[in-house]
């Protein structure tokens, strides 16, 4: 039978993803905000299936909101949002290596 979590990590991973999302997916930020050690994280994620979906879904959300921002900008006509959009999807203005 698998052990019972304590209640004080229960409550740093709510902090987490509060933090999580308010930092827009930085971990660092989010660890070093919530008091815990980058280990601790990845221990969590290896071991703790819903707490990796919740972190996943957190994560995917924020590039969402990113991508309506950026799209938001382009529409307006912002240069550097639409010259970095172009650089990322359109293979005359991608860089080359």
């Amino acid at each position: 039978m698998p052990k019972k979590e304590q209640f004080r990590t229960q409550v740093k991973k709510r902090l987490f993803i509060e933090f999580y999302k308010k930092f827009l997916g930085s971990v660092r930020a989010t660890c070093d905000k919530v008091g815990i050690e980058r280990k601790t994280y990845h221990n969590w994620m290896n071991n703790d299936p819903e707490f990796r979906l919740e972190v996943k879904d957190v994560f995917q959300e924020s590039l969402e909101d990113m991508e309506e921002k950026l799209n938001m900008l382009i529409l307006k006509g912002n240069g550097p949002a639409i010259r970095f959009w172009l650089s990322r999807r359109h293979p005359d203005f991608m860089r080359r290596r």
